[in-house]
């Protein structure tokens, strides 16, 4: 039996009090997180999806910022999970 593989990494990756301790203190924090992020981790939950749907220039740009097998999970919106509690998903 074929197990498939784990990939590790965290939900999200924009936190500044990481500077310092994970991220370089001279790293743009709008511009180069995500390529740094990428050279630590393999995938990362995307947390912000759970609030807002990302623009679809926001998504390209992670893409283009980060190696192609990078992966990108994508957290449900909170309407869905925690408003409409998964029931009548189907009518919508």
């Amino acid at each position: 039996m074929q197990r498939d593989k784990i990939h590790i990494g965290t939900s999200g990756w924009q936190y500044s009090h990481w500077y310092g301790s994970f991220y370089p203190k001279n790293i743009n924090f709008h511009k180069q997180l995500i390529t740094f992020y990428a050279q630590k981790f393999q995938t990362v939950e995307l947390n912000t999806s759970f609030y807002h749907v990302p623009s679809e220039k926001t998504i390209e740009e992670w893409i283009k910022a980060t190696p192609q097998d990078f992966i990108f999970s994508y957290k449900v919106n909170r309407y869905i999970t925690h408003m409409k509690k998964l029931n009548d998903l189907r009518k919508r």
